[in-house]
């Protein structure tokens, strides 16, 4: 596969030659690549420890031209309309080399799924042959949690414990801080109030710092936790929420403004009064972790889950419009009030044309007055 650089992607592409044996059946192409194309996944992943690859399959399709009349001469080739179209998989993150034949195996399937989508639901396309394919390579640096930084001003005063630890463990840090809660004035932030409590928790096949995409692997060891993890760019935003029943425990991860690369878990004891600046109710606000949004009762926020949990699979935040785009409509007719006098008029007007009448006034007029109006009452 030759390799062709764009930036921080790395394109390795294979060309099939016009006439080879390969060039008619995707699925065996895609079989045949996949060893060439493991080995050049496991070299750039021993250089950058982690990255993201898609696959894409250049592919000539056919289809008989569109209102083309039948010819009944069987020597005689028929009309054919021609496309190059594209199939892409998504994009695999990849940290270990053992995952690298399961996720090229998914990359596969869905490129193939894609293609069969295209050409059997009746669209009339059928594969001519495979051209090329491409493999997209980009580092990938996931989030995860290292040593201590200080907590930033937008946190409000006595909205999270921010443990002062010296090592990569602080996700397993702010968990026990959220077991083993101690007073705000007996220094919650100092790691010796929990280190009787270190090796509770399971971290099997986990590697510290924690990164979020290993969140749900720690939930499993420990069922009964329910952990959610924030982040913070202009306003609260959720990286993982919680499938699991259990205690739940929100986690905040914060980044050092001169070093991206450097985060850190913190415990939120209240997540609401993390965003009590989004909402003007005074009195207790109840938060949805799913979308960031506010609601004053608990029923209300009951009734919003259900369809909450039903948009999709990933968490998101609310974000209001932009000036010029914030136009609301009234559409609560309901809330109308009655009133005594309803009057519906309707204006018609004959328009004749007045071209040539400048010097005839009274057919000029005449024009204008075919105006007609009509006008109802109703008490």
């Amino acid at each position: 596969m030759l390799l062709k650089e764009a930036g921080l992607v790395k394109d390795y592409r294979a060309a099939v030659p016009i006439g080879h044996r390969l060039e008619g059946d995707a699925l065996v192409f895609l079989n045949t690549m996949t060893t060439s194309t493991a080995t050049i996944i496991e070299k750039e992943l021993d250089q950058l420890r982690g990255l993201k690859f898609t696959l894409v399959l250049t592919a000539e399709l056919e289809k008989l031209a569109a209102n083309v009349e039948q010819i009944y001469d069987e020597n005689a080739e028929p009309d054919m309309t021609r496309t190059t179209a594209y199939f892409r998989s998504v994009a695999q993150p990849i940290l270990n080399p053992g995952d690298i034949a399961q996720k090229l195996n998914e990359a596969n399937a869905k490129v193939m799924k894609r293609l069969d989508e295209f050409t059997n639901l009746g669209s009339g396309w059928r594969l001519r042959r495979c051209e090329t394919l491409d493999l997209g390579i980009v580092q990938y640096r996931p989030f995860r949690g290292r040593s201590y930084i200080k907590t930033p001003a937008f946190v409000p005063p006595r909205a999270v414990i921010d443990v002062k630890n010296e090592d990569n463990h602080c996700f397993e840090w702010a968990i026990l801080s959220a077991l083993y809660p101690v007073g705000s004035k007996d220094h919650a932030d100092r790691p010796a109030k929990y280190q009787a409590h270190l090796g509770e928790l399971h971290f099997t096949g986990i590697d510290f710092p924690v990164k979020v995409t290993d969140i749900s692997k720690f939930e499993c060891q420990n069922p009964g936790l329910s952990v959610n993890i924030f982040g913070w760019k202009s306003g609260l935003y959720p990286l993982h929420v919680s499938k699991q029943v259990g205690r739940e425990i929100d986690l905040l991860l914060l980044t050092d403004p001169n070093d991206p690369e450097k985060t850190h878990y913190v415990l939120i004891k209240d997540v609401a009064r993390m965003v009590r600046h989004n909402s003007k109710h005074n009195e207790r606000n109840h938060l949805c972790r799913r979308c960031v949004h506010i609601f004053s009762s608990e029923a209300l926020l009951k009734n919003h889950k259900s369809d909450c949990q039903g948009i999709g699979e990933k968490p998101q935040r609310t974000e209001m419009r932009k000036e010029g785009q914030n136009i609301l409509r009234f559409t609560n007719h309901h809330k109308q009030m009655l009133m005594p006098y309803i009057i519906y008029a309707d204006f018609e007007a004959l328009n004749i044309s007045i071209e040539g009448c400048v010097d005839n006034p009274k057919k000029a007029t005449h024009g204008r007055s075919q105006s007609r109006s009509h006008a109802a009452t109703v008490m």
